[in-house]
């Protein structure tokens, strides 16, 4: 389960974001030397300056927020459903597509 997000500045091996990372948080890393910008597991590398490197963030930020939201409105409508029990003879209701997912967002 993956809980929260960790930023680290200037760590190019990721020593100071392994810790968090054990315990099921992503890591963060900015750091020019790291060539170019990859994931790499629970690590989005990030080979810019910190100032280079919040327009990379807050994009991966967003796009990290809307499938946080897609996978919460999921559980949340199938739980929903199981809970609705219509009345005789009253139809189930429609589908409602989720509105977090990346070709509704």
């Amino acid at each position: 389960m993956m809980r929260d997000t960790i930023l680290c500045l200037c760590d190019l091996t990721g020593v100071m974001a392994r810790p968090w990372v054990e315990h099921g948080y992503q890591a963060v890393l900015v750091d020019p030397q790291h060539g170019c910008d990859h994931e790499d597991g629970a690590y989005l590398k990030l080979a810019c300056t910190i100032e280079e490197g919040r327009a990379a963030y807050q994009a991966w930020l967003k796009e990290h927020d809307r499938q946080i939201a897609e996978k919460a409105w999921e559980e949340g409508y199938i739980q929903a459903v199981k809970n609705m029990n219509p009345m005789p003879g009253e139809e189930s209701p429609e589908y409602t597509p989720n509105p977090y997912r990346k070709e509704n967002a």
